[in-house]
């Protein structure tokens, strides 16, 4: 019965393993799109990717944050 035991945590660490590496991936892919996004801002910083690029790397540092602690 322990090795059933033994096996299933190892299956289970495994598992939140790999969530945690693909929700790195995606974030980190998001960030580096945020900040390509970044230079296309305006001097005045009003158009359309002076709203969307902060928010993108905002949300990329929140997103491997939680990739972290998974």
């Amino acid at each position: 019965m322990a090795e059933a035991e033994q096996a299933q945590s190892s299956m289970e660490d495994e598992k939140g393993s790999w969530t945690s590496i693909i929700t790195f991936g995606v974030g980190f892919i998001l960030l580096v799109i945020g900040y390509i996004i970044l230079s296309f801002v305006n001097s005045q910083g009003d158009n359309w990717a002076g709203v969307v690029s902060p928010i993108m790397i905002i949300g990329s540092y929140i997103i491997i944050a939680i990739s972290f602690l998974l």
